[in-house]
């Protein structure tokens, strides 16, 4: 066997109970083999799993210590599979065992059976009847470790959960994954909110939404001016034309002897108001 566990378990169990168990379930001693392993697995793994629930652990732990220190496996075959009557003792301790499986497998009991009795070849009642076998079987040899080595409730859990790394593989393969330890957790960023498998970075504080009229506004009274400034430029350039063309026509009449009448006044001006009526 892979495990101390499963060693303390096997010591009570040898080929002729093994044979004797399937004689009884009427079922090859190859197939109850096989199903035995497969059940004893996904104990301890179901088991291991249930070792963070201390309210759950806790009355596990009670049923374990509790456990008689040997079991005669020929009169549990018997009771399980003979409807004749049957011993208190006898009784009391498949009742035990009973609870323990409910409380070790929980809501997923009938998708462990379905799984362990289809990759070991087994009925339905003959996988019940054998779980019903080997729960009080385990809880024995649990109790025999917790007794030897004196173990608290927190140690048989550490110890449970250490030895079902080692008995994956004797899992049914529809139970593997089923029974596959989650990956640790990574601490969670303050700076991240989770969602789903991802996370998304903190929102950015949006600007309302009248404050982009703002520039808009602003953007307003700068096109009144440039267009102001244009125009005035347009009117100086047009200024300066009229008095150039004042000055080049004065210089010419100048020459002949005629003077404007209004001629700075109208340099003052910018403006040439040359006519045929002002001339000195």
């Amino acid at each position: 066997m892979t495990s101390s566990v499963f060693s303390s378990l096997f010591n009570l169990l040898d080929s002729s109970s093994i044979n004797e168990i399937a004689a009884r379930l009427g079922e090859p001693g190859q197939a109850v083999s096989r199903g035995l392993e497969s059940t004893t697995a996904a104990l301890i793994i179901s088991l291991a799993g249930r070792s963070s629930d201390a309210n759950s652990m806790s009355k596990i732990f009670r049923l374990i210590t509790q456990a008689p220190s040997d079991q005669n496996v020929s009169n549990l075959a018997s009771a399980v599979t003979d409807s004749g009557e049957v011993s208190a003792v006898t009784s009391s301790i498949l009742d035990s065992g009973k609870k323990f499986v409910s409380l070790t497998f929980g809501k997923d009991r009938p998708t462990i059976l379905n799984a362990i009795g289809g990759s070991a070849g087994l009925r339905g009642i003959s996988v019940t009847r054998l779980v019903n076998i080997t729960a009080p079987l385990l809880m024995t040899a649990l109790g025999r470790v917790v007794h030897s080595d004196r173990l608290t409730q927190d140690q048989l859990g550490s110890l449970l959960v250490n030895e079902s790394t080692g008995i994956q593989n004797l899992l049914p393969r529809e139970m593997q994954h089923h029974f596959e330890r989650a990956p640790a957790v990574p601490a969670p960023d303050l700076n991240t909110r989770p969602l789903a498998i991802g996370t998304v970075p903190e929102p950015r504080p949006s600007l309302p939404a009248w404050l982009w009229v703002v520039p808009a506004l602003l953007f307003i009274p700068l096109l009144f001016w440039l267009f102001n400034r244009e125009h005035l430029r347009q009117l100086s350039r047009a200024t300066q034309t009229v008095t150039e063309r004042a000055r080049l026509g004065a210089s010419g009449l100048a020459g002949r002897g005629r003077i404007p009448r209004y001629w700075k006044t109208t340099r003052q001006l910018g403006v040439g108001m040359i006519s045929g009526d002002n001339w000195e």
